[in-house]
């Protein structure tokens, strides 16, 4: 390795990848984003709700794939029931 240059880990991969997901160099800050994009389309239950799903999904596979720990085992056992067959309704 020349200076300060390092090889990407593969932390350092997927948190690239988380980065695109919430829209920025600051997960934090891109989900914040996205909770007021929610905000912007309460009036329509459908739509604000459809978003959450798929933000509290992002969030723990997230927390899954970066937290380490009891953390991730927990947000990795939540995830889970994404694989289990039943009908999902949305208005």
């Amino acid at each position: 390795m020349k200076g300060n240059a390092r090889t990407k880990t593969a932390n350092d991969k997927y948190r690239d990848g988380w980065d695109r997901v919430f829209g920025g160099n600051s997960v934090v800050n891109g989900c914040k984003a996205r909770v007021d994009e929610i905000r912007g389309v309460q009036d329509d239950d459908e739509v604000a709700h459809s978003l959450e799903d798929v933000l509290y999904k992002d969030v723990l596979s997230y927390i899954a794939v970066m937290g380490g720990g009891e953390i991730s085992d927990l947000a990795m056992e939540c995830l889970k029931t994404k694989e289990i067959e039943f009908s999902r309704w949305c208005a």
